[in-house]
């Protein structure tokens, strides 16, 4: 999608979570049952620089190399993504460089690197999204979510933009490693971040983190009303089911009620409780 250009995936909900049968669906041209979850079988939905207002909703995107990569802005927000689940990307989910993104009941899992990268910097708000990762076809070094503010270009040199924007709400970050979470910070540009009732596994036994302040997770400023290092249960993750379970679920009525009312109807197509929302898409 090059410049000026943009695109409208609007699908719309589906009665059935497996057929999706009024879904958008991107995959591969290997139908077959046994290509039904492998990953790498084609490349990505490119946005490149000017790219504007592209946008979508009820969509599945799976079984690429990086589901969304996303170049750059123009000053407005560039990717609005709703009800939107990306599965079985080989390297990478969703890819922003210095974006402006909206997400909201976006699930994104099973990533050879990591299921969302918020690169260079950029805006992103994201309301009542999972981002996990369980990937097991290799060894995996990156978190399920990945931000910084630089990029390097050279031995010696990095290019840096501000982060004027990294906001997660009711969202919830787990996979199957310790630190599902990674902030890398360049005093040289903003590095603004605020995750608000959001559930999230980082677990630094050794106290590596410990001197780090972006990775205090008692500051009130940064994380208000986070939970560390609770189950969230998900019913499936090695098939892509990110329901939690009813009554042992961490997740469970831990949102913030105000982010529920924004965004009232999950995933499932049910209503939110909005006394106690549960975290999630």
């Amino acid at each position: 999608v090059a410049n000026t250009a943009s695109i409208q995936a609007n699908g719309l909900p589906s009665t059935d979570p497996e057929l999706l049968e009024n879904e958008i669906i991107f995959e591969g041209d290997r139908l077959e049952p046994e290509f039904s979850d492998i990953p790498g079988q084609w490349g990505t939905i490119w946005l490149t620089q000017g790219s504007t207002n592209n946008h979508f909703n009820h969509t599945t995107i799976k079984n690429n190399i990086v589901g969304i990569l996303m170049d750059s802005n123009d000053g407005d927000r560039t990717l609005t993504l709703e009800n939107v689940q990306i599965y079985n990307s080989a390297n990478v989910g969703l890819l922003a460089r210095t974006a402006n993104i909206y997400g909201e009941n976006v699930v994104i899992n099973n990533a050879g690197q990591t299921a969302l990268a918020c690169s260079l910097g950029g805006t992103y708000e994201f309301n009542h999204c999972t981002f996990a990762n369980y990937w097991t076809q290799s060894f995996r070094s990156f978190p399920a979510v990945q931000i910084d503010n630089f990029l390097p270009i050279s031995d010696t040199q990095i290019l840096v933009e501000d982060l004027t924007q990294a906001t997660f709400r009711n969202c919830i970050i787990y996979g199957n490693e310790m630190r599902e979470l990674s902030l890398i910070n360049a005093s040289e540009a903003a590095f603004n971040f605020e995750f608000e009732n959001c559930l999230i596994r980082f677990e630094d036994p050794n106290g590596d983190f410990s001197d780090n302040p972006d990775y205090d997770f008692t500051n009130v400023n940064l994380y208000p009303s986070t939970l560390l290092n609770a189950d969230p249960n998900f019913q499936n993750t090695a098939l892509n089911n990110f329901n939690i379970e009813q009554g042992t679920s961490a997740a469970e009525g831990i949102g913030n009620t105000q982010t529920a009312i924004q965004v009232p109807i999950d995933l499932n197509g049910v209503t939110r409780d909005t006394n106690a929302p549960d975290a999630g898409a």
